[in-house]
């Protein structure tokens, strides 16, 4: 539960780039990055991002890169 009116914005946010997210994973296989500041739910986000790109494409599992 959001304590105060900043932590409803910052779960606004990260639910707004959650839909995003999953929205591109319609797009063809690449290699993807997402840019989000901290805080901002990217795990959560790119996790549903993978697997859904996995399903719409077929595939079996997916891989990730935390490179520098």
């Amino acid at each position: 539960m959001p304590a105060s009116a900043s932590d409803t914005t910052v779960y606004a946010l990260r639910a707004e780039i959650f839909a995003h997210v999953r929205k591109r994973a319609e797009m063809e296989r690449g290699l993807f990055t997402l840019t989000v500041p901290t805080g901002g739910g990217k795990t959560l986000a790119s996790l549903a991002f993978a697997l859904d790109h996995a399903e719409r494409h077929g595939q079996e599992r997916i891989a990730t890169f935390a490179g520098a």
